[in-house]
Protein backbone atom coordinates (compact mmCIF):
# COMPACT_ATOMS: atom_id res chain seq x y z
CA UNK A 1 0.00 0.00 0.00
CA UNK A 2 1.67 3.33 -0.83
CA UNK A 3 -0.10 6.73 1.13
CA UNK A 4 0.47 9.43 -1.08
CA UNK A 5 -2.12 12.01 -0.02
CA UNK A 6 -1.64 15.72 1.33
CA UNK A 7 -2.72 19.30 1.98
CA UNK A 8 -0.41 22.17 3.06
CA UNK A 9 -1.34 25.43 4.50
CA UNK A 10 0.93 28.19 4.38
CA UNK A 11 0.77 29.56 8.01
CA UNK A 12 2.79 30.03 10.89
CA UNK A 13 1.50 28.50 13.92
CA UNK A 14 0.56 31.80 15.49
CA UNK A 15 -1.37 32.37 12.20
CA UNK A 16 -3.47 29.28 11.93
CA UNK A 17 -6.15 28.46 13.99
CA UNK A 18 -8.70 24.99 14.22
CA UNK A 19 -9.69 25.03 10.62
CA UNK A 20 -5.86 24.56 9.61
CA UNK A 21 -5.28 22.12 12.03
CA UNK A 22 -8.03 20.01 11.12
CA UNK A 23 -8.14 20.16 7.94
CA UNK A 24 -4.16 19.30 7.91
CA UNK A 25 -4.16 16.60 10.27
CA UNK A 26 -6.83 15.19 8.89
CA UNK A 27 -5.49 14.40 5.83
CA UNK A 28 -1.67 14.01 6.55
CA UNK A 29 -1.81 12.33 10.24
CA UNK A 30 -5.48 10.63 10.15
CA UNK A 31 -5.74 9.53 6.92
CA UNK A 32 -1.91 8.01 6.25
CA UNK A 33 -2.41 6.52 9.85
CA UNK A 34 -6.13 4.89 9.31
CA UNK A 35 -5.47 3.39 5.68
CA UNK A 36 -2.24 2.01 7.67
CA UNK A 37 -4.61 0.63 10.00
CA UNK A 38 -6.59 -0.98 7.99
CA UNK A 39 -4.35 -2.16 5.32
CA UNK A 40 -2.77 -3.98 8.65
CA UNK A 41 -5.41 -5.95 9.67
CA UNK A 42 -4.48 -8.00 6.64
CA UNK A 43 -1.04 -7.55 6.38
CA UNK A 44 -0.42 -8.63 9.57
CA UNK A 45 -1.31 -12.17 9.14
CA UNK A 46 -0.83 -12.59 5.07
CA UNK A 47 2.35 -10.01 4.93
CA UNK A 48 2.39 -6.74 3.31
CA UNK A 49 4.60 -3.60 2.43
CA UNK A 50 3.53 0.13 3.44
CA UNK A 51 5.21 2.68 1.87
CA UNK A 52 4.19 6.27 3.09
CA UNK A 53 4.87 9.55 1.50
CA UNK A 54 6.64 11.58 3.69
CA UNK A 55 8.39 14.80 2.85
CA UNK A 56 11.89 16.83 3.45
CA UNK A 57 9.98 19.22 5.73
CA UNK A 58 9.25 16.56 8.13
CA UNK A 59 12.56 16.45 9.28
CA UNK A 60 13.50 19.87 8.64
CA UNK A 61 11.37 22.67 8.67
CA UNK A 62 10.19 25.10 5.94
CA UNK A 63 9.33 28.82 6.79
CA UNK A 64 5.69 29.39 7.35
CA UNK A 65 4.13 25.72 6.45
CA UNK A 66 4.17 24.74 10.56
CA UNK A 67 1.44 21.89 10.32
CA UNK A 68 2.81 20.55 7.21
CA UNK A 69 5.79 20.58 8.64
CA UNK A 70 4.46 18.88 11.95
CA UNK A 71 2.51 16.57 9.96
CA UNK A 72 5.11 14.70 8.31
CA UNK A 73 7.17 14.75 10.97
CA UNK A 74 4.05 12.45 12.14
CA UNK A 75 4.71 10.30 9.24
CA UNK A 76 8.03 9.55 9.35
CA UNK A 77 7.84 8.20 13.00
CA UNK A 78 4.38 6.85 12.05
CA UNK A 79 6.56 4.76 9.52
CA UNK A 80 9.58 3.66 12.34
CA UNK A 81 6.41 2.29 14.90
CA UNK A 82 4.66 0.56 12.06
CA UNK A 83 7.99 -0.94 11.33
CA UNK A 84 8.76 -1.78 14.52
CA UNK A 85 5.75 -3.24 15.50
CA UNK A 86 4.25 -4.97 12.62
CA UNK A 87 7.67 -6.98 11.58
CA UNK A 88 8.78 -9.33 10.37
CA UNK A 89 5.44 -9.74 8.50
CA UNK A 90 4.87 -6.17 7.10
CA UNK A 91 7.85 -4.06 6.32
CA UNK A 92 7.39 0.07 6.29
CA UNK A 93 9.62 2.47 5.30
CA UNK A 94 8.50 6.08 3.85
CA UNK A 95 10.07 8.54 0.91
CA UNK A 96 11.08 12.20 1.92
CA UNK A 97 10.88 13.69 -1.77
CA UNK A 98 12.31 17.25 -1.98
CA UNK A 99 10.76 19.54 -5.17
CA UNK A 100 8.81 17.49 -7.34
CA UNK A 101 6.54 19.63 -9.85
CA UNK A 102 3.09 18.96 -8.80
CA UNK A 103 0.29 21.06 -8.44
CA UNK A 104 0.94 21.74 -5.08
CA UNK A 105 4.55 22.57 -5.38
CA UNK A 106 3.53 25.26 -8.59
CA UNK A 107 1.34 26.62 -6.11
CA UNK A 108 3.99 26.84 -3.59
CA UNK A 109 6.33 28.87 -5.75
CA UNK A 110 3.55 31.23 -6.83
CA UNK A 111 2.63 32.16 -3.30
CA UNK A 112 6.21 33.82 -3.46
CA UNK A 113 7.03 37.53 -4.11
CA UNK A 114 8.67 36.72 -7.28
CA UNK A 115 8.15 33.08 -8.73
CA UNK A 116 10.28 33.00 -11.36
CA UNK A 117 13.10 33.99 -9.24
CA UNK A 118 11.90 31.03 -6.38
CA UNK A 119 11.91 28.56 -8.71
CA UNK A 120 15.64 29.55 -10.09
CA UNK A 121 16.75 29.88 -7.00
CA UNK A 122 15.13 26.64 -5.64
CA UNK A 123 16.53 24.68 -8.73
CA UNK A 124 20.06 25.95 -8.04
CA UNK A 125 19.99 24.47 -4.74
CA UNK A 126 19.53 20.99 -6.81
CA UNK A 127 23.14 19.11 -7.88
CA UNK A 128 21.39 17.39 -10.28
CA UNK A 129 20.18 20.60 -12.27
CA UNK A 130 16.69 19.61 -12.82
CA UNK A 131 13.08 19.32 -10.06
CA UNK A 132 12.06 16.22 -9.62
CA UNK A 133 9.09 14.78 -11.45
CA UNK A 134 6.48 12.40 -10.21
CA UNK A 135 8.31 8.98 -12.22
CA UNK A 136 10.91 10.12 -9.89
CA UNK A 137 9.14 8.84 -6.88
CA UNK A 138 7.49 5.95 -8.43
CA UNK A 139 11.06 4.25 -9.25
CA UNK A 140 11.66 4.69 -5.50
CA UNK A 141 7.92 3.43 -4.39
CA UNK A 142 8.85 0.10 -7.22
CA UNK A 143 12.08 -0.17 -5.53
CA UNK A 144 10.72 -0.35 -1.94
CA UNK A 145 7.64 -2.30 -3.46
CA UNK A 146 9.94 -4.91 -4.89
CA UNK A 147 11.97 -7.89 -3.17
CA UNK A 148 15.60 -6.17 -4.15
CA UNK A 149 14.37 -4.33 -0.71
CA UNK A 150 13.42 -7.18 1.29
CA UNK A 151 15.66 -6.30 3.91
CA UNK A 152 14.30 -2.75 4.23
CA UNK A 153 11.82 -1.56 6.76
CA UNK A 154 11.35 0.99 9.22
CA UNK A 155 13.34 3.58 6.85
CA UNK A 156 13.25 7.13 5.47
CA UNK A 157 14.14 7.71 1.94
CA UNK A 158 14.85 11.28 1.14
CA UNK A 159 14.65 11.89 -3.14
CA UNK A 160 15.77 15.45 -3.82
CA UNK A 161 18.15 15.41 -6.40
CA UNK A 162 21.07 16.39 -3.90
CA UNK A 163 18.72 19.69 -2.26
CA UNK A 164 19.27 18.44 1.27
CA UNK A 165 22.90 17.22 1.02
CA UNK A 166 24.49 20.53 -0.37
CA UNK A 167 25.04 23.43 2.19
CA UNK A 168 22.53 26.20 2.59
CA UNK A 169 25.25 28.95 1.80
CA UNK A 170 25.57 29.17 -2.20
CA UNK A 171 27.53 32.10 -2.89
CA UNK A 172 27.05 31.53 -6.45
CA UNK A 173 23.21 32.58 -5.96
CA UNK A 174 24.32 36.12 -4.35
Amino acid sequence: MVNNAAVQVEKTVADSDDDDWNLVMNVNCKGVSNLCRAALLDMAVHGGNIINIGSIPGMAADPSMALYNASKAFVHGLTRAIAVDHGPKVRCNAIRPGWIITEMAKDGFALANDPGKAMTDALARHPVGRFGEPADIANMVALLASDRSAYVTGACFTVDGGMTAASPLNPGLF
